[in-house]
């Protein structure tokens, strides 16, 4: 007691000067013998800061001890409050002590009476907060104490992070212990307590929760309260917690984080319409979740595994309106919602890209690179999955579409992001080219080759990365390419999601929203005929805008159409007039012509430099396509010899003679001279018959040889087409052209130019056009004169094919003139020798005939020698002989089969030349209908005139009865004229359509039974060769007989020479018993090897016999398909007659069978 009261004094009555610094040394061991106390204490007493900086004075230090140990002495509530509320007017008194004179680095560095009081202070209410009694203020007053310490004095936030020894308190267990009361007014404070311990020292916090027994839960935990400054705090420290600590990332995420998380932002407001603006809780959710799952290939194989990103993901990047107009208003919601936006892009790329992107290799550990490789080989699977998500990919499709200028930076994320998306994954491609923004529901292809191609694709970033996502695109994959040209003219619809339900900017069946394809040619078309139509009556501002467009699109085009067969030929079949949906793709009508006749305007003299260099760049821009197009591509080729007016805008175009008033006009023209004279040698060399043609040429054999001839003499030849570039031009200027266009300056200049650089960028320096015409020099590659034109004309790849291309039709010339390759031989060098294509194909067809007998000779023989080894391998037997007859069966019912089908395509000609016979009959007919249409109107006409006539007059006063008798006569005669009509229109009309209905009834019958035959055939074939593989396996099968004969034979002899030494060696009882073993044993060897052969003969035997039985079979099964098939018409019932019925069928597989059983 006696000490308690010396305590309590000290207390009360301060000490003397003098002795201050002994009971505070005293005091403070006391307090460190108390197991309330932690040990920590005394050293940061002792020695508050082992740095140079600079200790408090002694009044300071006392003070401090003094309100310490108040908090540690006092028992009472009222006595604790009293010494926390001391202690917060001690940080007061610090804090508000600062001097402004203090020169110090930062104003937020703790002053040192802030230090001396956190190392003092912090134990002992660390020590206060877990002792009784507990009361909700003080508790609320000591937390906050700590906030201001550790917010003021860092270091003092170590002595609640570090862990002491075990009969210490650990600050970090206690806070976290803390934030699992249920009263706000403790919660609030502790949690802000960690925020400020967070804030203070992040890498020591991190380990010390990491460390501390379910301190990560307790903190998700507290994320669920219902208090948002509670929950707002809790997030932010998760936020950071899990932004820095890979564990802390798995652990959260492992924890249900994802679906913790999830759960807040709907509660917060994640609707069909978006997120709602309103809170940041969404975005600081999102951040926490983007976290766990960065760089992080645990948690994002969790992420793909849950259903988020399909059914919140998709809500969280949707636009409020089409183009965020709803938003444009409220700065602050548009700035929460962008972060929202950004926030869920970033979640979707750090699924679909590589982990640790930019870190070389050498800079991570062992794990981290085990993990990029895994996730490097997981990347396509990831990619088709998060493309397969229709919600997601149209919400990323509406941020690409959208025009709105305040969220460019979220459309080229957008961007970025569907380019990792398709990236090397041609489904997932696909799936891009048939992507629909949702909820407006437009195509985003069409989006993004309508940026491709605008005017401002060169200033706008977006353009940009929209020009370099379809370069790699189409350059990937062809079907892509394919999947633009096919689409022109019939636009798909789009996916039922896409339109939404909202009134507002749905997609509607009566506008579709227009394809990728329709978009290109729009702008290139449209804007070709416009520079070209009205190049007198614009000014040369709106002319540079469409010629930027015109070039950017015939550029975009003539990608897709390069080094693509197939795109080329799915081009020629858009017709001239595209726009029209009920346009057909006919011969001179399509897209191609309109394109070559767009060169047909000349150039009006008249204009000034400006819009001729204008209209030049357009031309030039058609030609630079029409060459692309029509090299390596016969079919465009005959669209262009076919055509008298697509000749002769090429021939006029070379043939022009206008005399050039400047230098710049001059070149200009002979640049559109070689360019035409080299699409022309393209028409030379490539009139010829493509792969396709000539494989269907080969494999029919029902084209009569007058027939051929016939389409021959209506297509042009190369010798023509020479003819007529001869007569109308000449080939000296046609060879000129092809020469001159390689010595034009702009030529040699693009020669020089770089590799990579390209003819569809904008040229930097744009400078008038005059300024060559002015001086009256003649050098027009100079640097001024190259700056005229918008862009690069060639790029240098073209100068190295157009050089390739002029050599090539030289030779092409030569050797058509020389008579070599006068054929419609492939293009591939010079021509063979043959004298036309028709003959080399049937020398072709009869040496496969002839072929095709030799192998069937040789399949024959083959049958035939293996049946003669069988039979002469096994022992004499009643099934001999039977197996060549099999095989001749077989080869008989093969020639059987092989006649029915000539016999079915002779009568389906028949049919189909019949079927005409009847169609143009029912023509006739008619005519003749039409015929009696017009009498009857002509007899209606008489009678109307008799009519008026007779009521004239009847007008009268006396009735004439001679026009009564002529009035019943016309009347009798128009009835008679009726009722024979009505017979001859009933009659027509029945004929028509029985004569119709039945030649297709007859012609589909026809072809469904040939198309049966021709399957049933090939079965055939294919098990005819089966079969004769089972015979070559049966052939080794019977070598291998044939040797163990052999073995057997020479072992038989050695026992019989063995046999005959020892009988002659035998001379006693005992040797004629040891020989009587010798030979059993002998004999018994002999009889095992036989069995073995009969075995092995019986098992060739069933496996032959059950391949025949199989062959039977099927024959069977063919002959009742066939029969089973309706009869077509007369003549098909004709030859279901000539067919063998079911009873030689039936007698055939008894005798077969017969003599095997």
């Amino acid at each position: 007691m006696q000490a308690v009261l010396s305590r309590v004094h000290r207390i009360v009555v301060p000490p003397e000067e003098p002795e201050v610094s002994q009971p505070l040394v005293r005091s403070v061991a006391d307090a460190s013998s108390s197991p309330s106390t932690p040990v920590v204490g005394l050293s940061a007493l002792s020695n508050p800061q082992n740095t140079s900086n600079p200790t408090a004075s002694t009044e300071i230090r006392a003070e401090i001890a003094l309100a310490v140990e108040r908090l540690q002495f006092a028992t009472l509530l009222g006595e604790r409050k009293k010494a926390v509320d001391a202690l917060q007017a001690l940080a007061q008194k610090f804090h508000a002590n600062r001097s402004p004179g203090d020169r110090r680095s930062s104003s937020t560095d703790p002053t040192v009476e802030e230090q001396e009081l956190g190392q003092a202070a912090v134990p002992a209410v660390l020590a206060a907060l877990v002792s009784d009694p507990r009361d909700t203020e003080l508790m609320e007053a000591m937390l906050e104490f700590l906030q201001a310490i550790v917010s003021r004095a860092p270091s003092a936030a170590l002595l609640l992070l570090e862990q002491p020894p075990a009969p210490a308190t650990w600050g970090t267990q206690t806070c976290l212990t803390l934030l699992q009361d249920p009263s706000p007014w403790i919660r609030g404070p502790a949690i802000a307590l960690v925020r400020a311990l967070q804030d203070a020292q992040p890498k020591a916090f991190a380990t010390s929760v990491l460390e501390c027994k379910e301190g990560l839960r307790r903190l998700l935990e507290v994320v669920e309260d219902r208090r948002e400054h509670i929950r707002d705090a809790a997030l932010a420290v998760l936020g950071q917690l899990t932004g820095r600590d890979k564990n802390a990332q798995q652990f959260l995420a492992f924890e249900e984080g994802f679906a913790r998380l999830f759960q807040i932002m709907e509660v917060e407001g994640v609707t069909e319409t978006g997120a709602s603006p309103a809170s940041s809780v969404i975005a600081d959710c999102l951040q926490i979740v983007n976290n766990m799952v960065r760089d992080n290939l645990m948690t994002q194989t969790l992420f793909l595994e849950m259903p988020y990103l399909e059914t919140h993901v998709p809500r969280l990047l949707r636009l409020p309106g089409l183009d965020g107009g709803e938003e444009a208003e409220d700065a602050a919601a548009l700035g929460r919602r962008k972060r929202v936006l950004k926030l869920g892009l970033q979640l979707v790329r750090f699924l679909v890209a590589g982990l640790y992107e930019g870190a070389r290799e050498s800079s991570l550990d062992e794990m981290a690179q085990r993990d990029r490789a895994r996730k490097s080989q997981e990347l396509a699977r990831i990619q088709s999955l998060v493309a397969r998500q229709e919600a997601l990919m149209g919400a990323v499709g509406e941020l690409v579409c959208c025009r709105s200028d305040a969220l460019t930076d979220l459309r080229l994320q957008a961007l970025d992001l569907l380019r990792l998306v398709s990236e090397h994954n041609g489904g997932a491609q696909m799936i891009l080219v048939n992507l629909y923004a949702s909820p407006s529901g437009r195509n985003v292809l069409a989006e993004l080759l309508n940026l491709d191609v605008g005017n401002e694709s060169d200033e706008s970033p977006v353009a940009a990365a929209a020009s370099a996502l379809l370069d790699a695109l189409f350059q990937e994959n062809e079907g892509a390419r394919m999947s633009v040209l096919q689409h022109i003219q019939s636009v798909p619809p789009p996916p039922m999601s896409a339109g939404g339900d909202d009134g507002g900017g749905g997609y509607d069946a009566f506008s579709a929203p227009p394809s990728a394809g329709r978009v290109l040619l729009d702008a290139f078309i449209m804007n070709t005929d416009f520079i070209v139509q009205n190049s007198d009556s614009s000014d040369v501002e709106t002319l540079n805008t469409k010629l930027v467009v015109t070039w950017k699109a015939s550029h975009r085009l003539a990608s897709l159409l390069a080094d693509s067969a197939y795109c080329k030929e799915l081009a020629l079949r858009v017709p001239a007039e595209y726009d029209d949906s009920e346009a057909r793709a006919v011969a001179g009508g399509l897209f191609l012509s309109r394109c070559l006749r767009l060169l047909r305007s000349p150039t009006d003299e008249a204009l000034g430099a400006a819009f001729q260099s204008i209209v030049f760049q357009a031309k030039l821009s058609v030609l630079l396509l029409l060459i692309r197009w029509c090299h390596g591509c016969p079919k465009a080729v005959r669209e262009i010899v076919g055509s008298v007016t697509n000749l002769s805008v090429l021939v006029d175009g070379l043939s022009d003679n206008q005399p050039s008033c400047s230098p710049r006009a001059s070149t200009e023209m002979i640049q559109l001279r070689g360019l035409v004279a080299l699409l022309l040698g393209c028409c030379l060399e490539f009139l010829c018959e493509d792969e396709e043609e000539q494989a269907l040429k080969i494999a029919s054999t029902t084209v009569t040889a007058a027939a051929t001839e016939d389409e021959q003499g209506l297509q042009m030849t190369r010798d023509q087409l020479l003819q007529m570039i001869s007569k109308r031009v000449s080939l000296e200027r046609f060879t000129d052209a092809l020469v001159q266009f390689q010595q034009t300056p702009a030529m040699l200049a693009c020669a020089r130019a770089s590799k990579g650089q390209s003819s569809r960028a904008l040229l930097a320096y744009r400078a008038a056009y005059d300024v060559c015409d002015e001086d009256g020099t003649d050098e027009v590659a100079s640097e001024e004169a190259e700056a005229h034109y918008l862009f690069l004309l060639y790029e240098r790849d073209f100068t190295v094919f157009y050089r390739e291309m002029a050599e090539q039709i030289q030779k092409r010339v030569i050797a058509i003139y020389t008579g070599v390759g006068s054929g419609s031989s492939p293009a591939s060098g010079v021509d063979s020798g043959a004298h036309n294509a028709m003959g080399a194909y049937q020398d072709l067809i009869r040496m496969q005939d002839k072929q095709i007998r030799d192998l069937q000779q040789q399949v024959t023989d083959l049958k035939q020698n293996d049946v003669r080894r069988v039979g002469e391998a096994i022992r004499p037997s009643s099934n001999q002989g039977q197996e060549p007859q099999l095989a001749e069966q077989l080869a008989a019912q093969c020639q059987h089969v092989e006649r029915e089908k000539a016999e079915l395509e002779i009568k389906i000609k028949s049919m189909s030349e019949s079927a005409l016979e009847m169609e143009t009959r029912v023509n006739g007919l008619t005519m003749a209908y039409e015929q009696l249409e017009r009498e009857h109107q002509q007899r209606g006409q008489e009678l109307a005139a008799a009519r008026s006539g007779v009521e004239g007059v009847q007008s009268r006063s006396v009735p004439s009865s001679t026009m009564q008798e002529q009035l019943s006569a016309l009347q009798a005669e128009l009835d008679t004229e009726r009722e024979s009509t009505r017979r001859l229109r009933s009659e027509v009309v029945a004929a028509k359509g029985g004569a119709t209905t039945q030649a297709l009834r007859e012609k589909s019958d026809a072809e469904l039974a040939n198309a049966r035959l021709m399957k049933q055939l090939e079965e055939l074939r294919v098990e005819s060769e089966r079969k004769d593989e089972h015979l070559a396996e049966c052939n080794q099968m019977l070598e291998t007989l044939t040797e163990g004969q052999a073995l057997v034979k020479n072992d038989n002899e050695r026992l019989k020479a063995q046999l005959t030494e020892a009988l002659s060696l035998s001379a006693g009882e005992s040797g004629q018993t040891e020989f009587k073993s010798v030979v059993d044993g002998l004999i018994d060897d002999k009889a095992r090897l036989e069995r073995r052969i009969e075995e092995l003969e019986i098992a060739a035997r069933a496996a032959y016999e059950k391949d025949q039985e199989v062959l039977r079979q099927r024959i069977q099964e063919v002959e009742q398909a066939r029969r089973a098939s309706p009869p077509v018409s007369v003549e098909c019932s004709a030859l279901e007659t000539a067919l063998p019925n079911n009873e030689v069928l039936n007698g055939d597989a008894p005798g077969s069978e017969g003599p095997q059983e």
